[in-house]
């Protein structure tokens, strides 16, 4: 797990936010955030992102953002952190942790052989509930389908004296607990004759000291954070239903409980549930508060039973990306968004992003060659532009002297581009024929390139006619994504013809093509071999 680590403590001065790699930079408060919205998200972005340890976080891709913070600002809007492009949390989980976990983090447990034993209770009249019929339908289903892995015991019109009861006699601890019923801003729980608070709660958990997470659903507005994290539990989540509508957000968590990191589990929940074009305000959120960094709960392992007559299964897959942007002197071709295509595919590959090796490169036509050389890759994607000609357009040195001295043009793109033949291009893929396996071309009219390289490559990918950028980029994440996820490249394809065709229409899905070396079957290549996520 690639977390990146930010603590921010109170001296003298004021705060201080350090990164785990040593950066450190004073934060300048004059009045603190507090009103739910993309602006102060917006704000604590700009002051904590700053010099270098907004370098460093640029670095790298981080599976999880760690937030140690003292006690008064717990309850600022950190859900909302925002760059000005997207909140944090739509790229990354971001878990809050007090200060003083940072260096005696409580203990934290995995359950690689023994079943997951969970303790599900229902205030009166919760069970009847929208939200509380559907979590049971989740919990029921998840015991149904693995109930040799999955113990589930469940309390109904819960009072005080049946809530002990279940804490005092259980024979076997529990790791889990879900409670479902009225809670008030104080963190205390309605029920029928009382209402324990976090003093009671926490004497509750010390009979299970083997509870390891705690997950609060409740119609009534969720407690402060600052308030949930007096919970003495390694991991605690909480939903509101006043906030997050639909009961099925926490249907996610649960399909990858087993499997994932549960602040990863959470994140991709809220992901699933959340239209594209929601603004950052009124994203469904889950209150996600940890006392360590250590949120598994144990792996189930079941195994995909499919066909692997060819696949590159347990070493990372390199992609080598070759991009091309140039421009003619009049300037009539419209400028390609290439980097943000390659941001935008690396989000939607990030739940599996360890899986690959990812390059790219800027090309001219005396590179072709060498980049495939040096990086040797397993995956080659093409982005730019394809003339009807049969010719693909790669940059070239803006002078003769500068291409003799081997230098790179220092400003802009070449006034005209450099066009290689298709036949070309497919000869020079054919000698890599041993390592190179798929080729992605994101340019117009490349169909007849696609065909003439998979005389020699197993599988290629081109597009007939024109294309708009767009729709260009959606196709590259819809299959990567895919890809990710441990389909197969002709899965990947057709999936992502398919959103192609719910989002727009079927003809738009139709330029795409996917060719394939004769005798090779393209739903048998496999490049990411994962363990099953739904458990």
């Amino acid at each position: 797990m690639d977390d990146f680590i930010l603590s921010i403590r109170k001296d003298s001065a004021g705060f201080i936010i350090r990164a785990s790699s040593g950066e450190q930079a004073p934060l300048a408060f004059s009045s603190l955030p507090s009103a739910v919205s993309a602006a102060p998200g917006h704000w604590l972005y700009q002051q904590i992102f700053t010099g270098p340890i907004l370098k460093r976080y640029q670095e790298r891709i981080p599976d999880r953002l760690l937030l140690y913070l003292p006690a008064e600002l717990f309850d600022w809007p950190w859900s909302l952190l925002h760059d000005g492009v997207c909140a944090l949390a739509l790229r990354h989980p971001i878990v809050l942790l007090p200060s003083a976990r940072q260096n005696h983090p409580m203990p934290a447990l995995r359950l690689e052989r023994g079943p997951l034993r969970l303790l599900l209770t229902l205030a009166p009249g919760e069970e009847q509930s929208d939200m509380g019929a559907a979590i049971v339908r989740m919990v029921d289903a998840l015991h149904e389908r693995h109930a040799d892995r999955v113990l589930v015991t469940r309390v109904s019109q819960l009072d005080a004296r049946r809530l002990h009861r279940a804490f005092r006699d259980a024979s076997m601890p529990f790791h889990l607990w879900h409670h479902i019923g009225p809670c008030r801003p104080d963190f205390a729980l309605v029920l029928t004759d009382a209402a324990p608070g976090v003093h009671n709660l926490n004497f509750l958990l010390d009979m299970q000291p083997g509870m390891r997470c705690f997950v609060l659903s409740t119609q009534q507005e969720a407690p402060a954070a600052s308030t949930l994290s007096q919970l003495n539990v390694p991991f605690l989540l909480c939903q509101s239903a006043q906030t997050n509508p639909t009961p099925e957000l926490l249907q996610g968590f649960y399909n990858r409980l087993l499997t994932r990191d549960l602040a990863v589990a959470c994140t991709l929940a809220c992901l699933e549930n959340d239209p594209v074009e929601a603004k950052d305000e009124e994203r469904s959120e889950l209150i996600m508060l940890a006392q360590t960094p250590e949120l598994h709960l144990g792996p189930i392992r079941v195994s995909r039973r499919r066909p692997r007559k060819s696949s590159v299964t347990r070493t990372r897959v390199r992609i080598l990306v070759l991009k091309a942007n140039p421009r003619h002197r009049d300037q009539t071709r419209e400028g390609l968004r290439i980097d943000h295509e390659m941001k935008e595919i690396k989000f939607a590959m990030r739940e599996n992003w360890r899986c690959f090796d990812w390059r790219d490169e800027n090309v001219r036509i005396q590179d072709f060659s060498g980049y495939l050389l040096s990086h040797r890759p397993a995956i080659l994607h093409f982005s730019g532009h394809a003339l009807p000609s049969g010719e693909l357009a790669l940059e070239q040195y803006t002078t003769l002297s500068e291409a003799r001295g081997g230098m790179h043009a220092s400003t802009g793109l070449s006034a005209e581009p450099d066009l290689i033949p298709f036949s070309t291009i497919a000869g020079i893929l054919g000698r890599h024929q041993d390592m190179l396996r798929c080729v992605v071309l994101n340019a117009c009219y490349t169909e007849p390139l696609a065909e003439a390289i998979c005389e020699y490559i197993d599988c290629a990918i081109g597009i007939r006619g024109t294309i708009n950028d767009g729709l260009a980029v959606q196709f590259s994440n819809l299959f990567y994504q895919a890809l990710s996820y441990g389909e197969s490249v002709g899965q990947a394809f057709h999936k992502a013809c398919d959103e192609i065709s719910l989002r727009h229409q079927a003809t738009q899905a139709e330029i795409f093509h996917l060719k394939c070396k004769p005798g090779v079957d393209p739903d048998s290549l496999f490049f990411v071999h994962t363990e099953e996520d739904n458990i």
